[in-house]
């Protein structure tokens, strides 16, 4: 036997052979130009001991030239231990020129002449090694969040040709939050493992609501980072008078957004955050008001990232004669 660049050469006593892990899972083709032309020259399913799969002499041939040979998984799961030989048992190592492969569910493997390639049922193609791994030809089911830090399971692996860059939201509100007067309170916050804020990342808050009040109060809207809850360092406050003359609003609607980013991190580290919210403003009479638009007042504040810190978002009204009751709010890592 003598191979080439377009198959292999068989010689009249020359001979493949081939068996697999599982019987009767894998269907064999072999094609070629044998004695008398070019055709299909075997065909069937590979066993689980050896067995003769094509010679030229089965033909009463001189020679035979194989240019294809394709190995077909006829079933919904992966076969293991499929080997084909030349000249002699496909179960010893010697004659092998295909060596315990696996072929996946519902996938092929292909001889074109020069080399070997494996597809899985989609036709991707399968390659050796770590960080490979094809797509999932599943689609990944549903899943519940778990809180920040904690293990969960999914029904599919995730996809590990790219590194995962955002997380995405980590905490919310599912029931409103309010109405929140003159003693602060956390509306949403999430624990953030420490270490894992590093320089550059970006956690986000956004929130929704409405206000009333009978006097035109301050409300304070502030985004803590801290160890502790409420008492976390403020990189970003927002103090706000969301009444009009004379002073008063009415279920008036506002939605808010605040982003900060983490400057540089470890023990010393530090973080800064800026945003904005919004306003519609109504009368007392039920008059409507233009849009307000106030800006968080920025500031870079310390935060120790080497411990477990709270991000959470908190508002406080200057009497009870205001009250601010949230609807919706959010918390975001939008970058690690």
């Amino acid at each position: 036997m003598s191979t080439q660049s377009i198959g292999l050469f068989l010689a009249a006593n020359d001979s493949i052979h081939g068996l697999a892990g599982t019987a009767a899972s894998i269907t064999y083709t072999i094609f070629g130009k044998g004695p008398l032309q070019s055709k299909i020259l075997a065909q069937g399913q590979l066993g689980t001991a050896d067995a003769l799969l094509y010679s030229p002499a089965t033909e009463g041939g001189e020679q035979a030239l194989v240019s294809a040979i394709v190995l077909a998984n006829v079933t919904s799961g992966a076969i293991s231990g499929v080997k084909l030989g030349i000249n002699g048992s496909a179960a010893t190592a010697a004659n092998q020129i295909l060596s315990s492969s696996s072929i996946p569910a519902n996938g092929q493997a292909i001889f074109d002449g020069r080399s070997w390639t494996a597809y899985d049922s989609g036709g991707n193609l399968q390659l050796a090694g770590a960080g490979n791994t094809a797509f999932d030809a599943t689609i990944a089911a549903v899943t519940t969040p778990l809180a920040l830090g904690t293990a969960g399971s999914a029904a599919t692996a995730a996809h590990r040709d790219h590194t995962h860059q955002s997380p995405g939201g980590i905490a919310s509100i599912t029931a409103p939050v309010g109405p929140v007067t003159n003693t602060e309170t956390q509306v949403v916050g999430a624990s953030v493992p420490a270490n894992l804020l590093q320089a550059g990342s970006v956690v986000r808050f956004k929130a929704s609501g409405t206000i009333t009040s009978t006097v035109d109060n301050v409300i304070t809207v502030r985004v803590r980072l801290g160890p502790t809850t409420l008492t976390g360092n403020i990189p970003a406050s927002l103090a706000v008078h969301c009444g009009s003359t004379p002073g008063t609003a009415t279920t008036a609607p506002f939605t808010l957004e605040v982003q900060a980013t983490v400057r540089t991190a470890g023990a010393g580290g530090t973080v800064y955050a800026a945003g904005g919210a919004f306003c519609n403003l109504s009368g007392d009479a039920g008059q409507a008001f233009p849009l307000a638009s106030e800006l968080f007042t920025p500031a870079s504040v310390a935060l120790n990232t080497t411990v477990l810190n709270i991000a959470e978002l908190t508002v406080v009204t200057a009497a009870g004669t205001s009250a601010v009751t949230f609807q919706t709010a959010t918390v975001e890592i939008v970058k690690m």
